[in-house]
């Protein structure tokens, strides 16, 4: 969880974590502490972020750099899907069958006040910071560069995104509450 005197931030990887924090950084805001991007922890006084993805571009994006990469099976609920070389049908398919909706559920962990959409984390972002009051620069987390847009992914066939989503065309919703303190 990253901490700042407006909000705290945290996100699951492969979620453009990593492009919210060089925004909002960017943009004027300094995170004052940092306990791990990754981790989720609440503090009662100040709003919480997230981001959240689509499931089957979440699960390709993880089949493409990230899972050839990590293999911790006892930190990694997707570790065991491995078999080596092969594409990301294969790899799909086998989640289907053996672990259908652990991205939901993986996601469903970061529980926050704020929870932004990956497909459109910059204007969900201004949204968000707006309304906590966070005080920067909107306009360059607007015009902030994306990077990684998923270049070179393989695409996803419509039956397998509706599958791997539960559901046809799943997408998160962008979630903006007021905090309750």
């Amino acid at each position: 969880m990253l901490v700042t005197d407006w909000f705290t931030f945290a996100a699951p990887t492969k979620t453009a974590g990593s492009w919210f924090v060089g925004a909002v950084e960017h943009a004027g805001v300094t995170f004052c502490e940092n306990h791990g991007r990754y981790r989720m922890d609440t503090r009662p006084n100040l709003p919480s972020i997230t981001i959240r993805r689509e499931p089957a571009t979440w699960l390709r994006s993880y089949f493409c750099r990230v899972h050839k990469k990590v293999n911790i099976p006892a930190i990694d609920q997707f570790a065991d899907l491995r078999n080596g070389p092969e594409t990301f049908e294969d790899y799909a398919l086998r989640y289907i069958d053996t672990m259908p909706g652990a991205v939901d559920e993986m996601f469903d962990c970061w529980q926050s006040d704020y929870t932004l959409r990956t497909d459109s984390v910059a204007t969900d972002a201004v949204e968000a910071l707006s309304s906590i009051g966070v005080p920067c620069d909107m306009s360059i987390i607007l015009n902030e560069p994306h990077c990684n847009r998923g270049k070179n992914l393989p695409d996803i066939p419509t039956a397998l995104r509706e599958a791997i989503n539960g559901r046809p065309n799943s997408a998160p919703t962008l979630i903006v509450g007021s905090h309750k303190e």
